[in-house]
């Protein structure tokens, strides 16, 4: 007999929408495209290319009838009249202990090669931000073995930490550097690797 998590698949199936909107790209600015497509300002879409590639994109806004979207990625194969699809409203990132120890885009999307994330439910981006004085506390450091980092950047589990710098000048690099931070030196951490060469560090908390 199958065990199905019946209240779990309940959930999915909510999430899911009962039908798809569709429109059509119709130019791009920049950056900022436009298209025949009724959403509304936060929106999630993908455009859909000739070689079966989804594009990700939000709507930042509207106007005579038409939306307009900023890409996720880069999209030079992008031209007039590909097709649209509004997923849904607001950005939603995979979330839960599967997380623990994998490396991850700024979307949630798999980057070590180890398949998909399991053991996580997709969970809205746009969440209030505890109080400052509701927040737990940082006790316990997070030794990384790089000494520049553990002498003079003392991290905290469940502490985040930004790295910005351009690419190819080594923000990846020094992380790299660390024994294995997914295996255990000495708890697992989520590494996001977002576009525009910022990288997080999550310790587990």
């Amino acid at each position: 007999m199958l065990k199905l998590d019946v209240p779990k698949l309940c959930q999915r199936v909510r999430a899911r929408d009962r039908f798809r909107t569709a429109g059509k790209l119709r130019s791009a600015t920049g950056v900022i495209l436009s298209c025949t497509l009724p959403a509304a300002v936060g929106d999630q879409c993908c455009i859909l290319t000739p070689a079966g590639r989804e594009i990700l994109a939000e709507v930042i806004g509207f106007s005579n009838g038409l939306a307009y979207l900023v890409p996720y990625e880069q999209g030079e194969e992008l031209s007039p009249g590909m097709t649209v699809l509004r997923k849904g409203s607001g950005l939603s990132v995979p979330v839960g202990a599967g997380l623990l120890g994998r490396i991850v885009d700024g979307l949630g999307r798999p980057l070590d090669g180890h398949g998909p994330l399991a053991d996580c439910e997709p969970r809205s981006v746009s969440q209030e931000a505890p109080a400052a004085m509701a927040r737990a506390r940082i006790r316990e450091p997070f030794v990384t073995g790089q000494r520049a980092l553990d002498g003079l950047l003392t991290l905290g589990r469940g502490q985040r930490v930004g790295i910005f710098a351009g690419s190819g000048v080594g923000n990846l690099g020094g992380i790299e550097a660390v024994p294995e931070p997914w295996h255990g030196l000495p708890a697992s951490a989520t590494i996001t690797l977002p576009p525009l060469g910022v990288l997080w560090l999550t310790p587990e908390s």
